[in-house]
């Protein structure tokens, strides 16, 4: 089956010298790419999606096989599911301490370190969770990862809307957290991964 990657350098008004260019490859090269003369393996899909600011799948197109795709995101720090404290950096691009898997396609997505039990029926503590940085919205029942008075002091944790309020998820007995001052949204958590011991 044909791909779409000539259909879409075409929309974005490209030539193959300047997409080329943009990905560190030759004319001749994605020229083999765009006829299928060489075959789109995962490396040139995330650079072309990156590059084109399109998925994965836009690029292979809606009958192709995309259960070899695997998505990572960058481990750039932990959160403390506990009381709001000063752990996390803020994202600077390329800074990471390693990738690490996920289902998540989209390129606004972090992944921290958890560090507590106070999420444990979610995320235990030395999980993984992957972070939305796009997804700011609050919505009652979903995770978050909050951002205190616009300091560095963070936290992990269940939002509830009345009255706001940030909740444990936990087998053990914590406290909810109810804010003094003004909340900022990090990113919504959409997924947790645990390494096997």
């Amino acid at each position: 089956m044909k791909n779409q990657l000539k259909k879409i350098r075409l929309s974005k008004k490209l030539s193959q010298e300047e997409l080329g260019e943009l990905v560190g490859a030759e004319k001749s090269q994605i020229s083999k790419l765009e006829s299928g003369k060489t075959k789109l393996h995962s490396g040139w899909i995330e650079k072309l999606s990156i590059v084109l600011n399109v998925s994965p799948a836009d690029i292979l197109g809606e009958d192709m096989d995309l259960s070899f795709l695997v998505y990572q995101a960058p481990l750039i720090s932990f959160v403390q599911a506990g009381d709001f404290t000063g752990v996390f950096d803020p994202y600077e691009k390329g800074d990471y301490a390693e990738l690490v898997n996920t289902a998540h396609d989209k390129r606004t997505v972090i992944a921290l370190k958890v560090s507590g039990d106070s999420m444990d029926r979610f995320a235990p503590d030395g999980a993984t969770i992957i972070v939305d940085y796009a997804d700011k919205e609050l919505v009652d029942g979903r995770l978050y990862v909050i951002r205190l008075n616009g300091d560095n002091e963070t936290t992990f944790k269940k939002y509830r809307a009345a009255p706001p309020r940030l909740e444990p998820y936990s087998t053990g007995e914590y406290e909810t957290i109810f804010p003094k001052g003004d909340m900022e949204v990090v990113g919504r958590v959409v997924e947790a991964t645990i390494k096997a011991p």
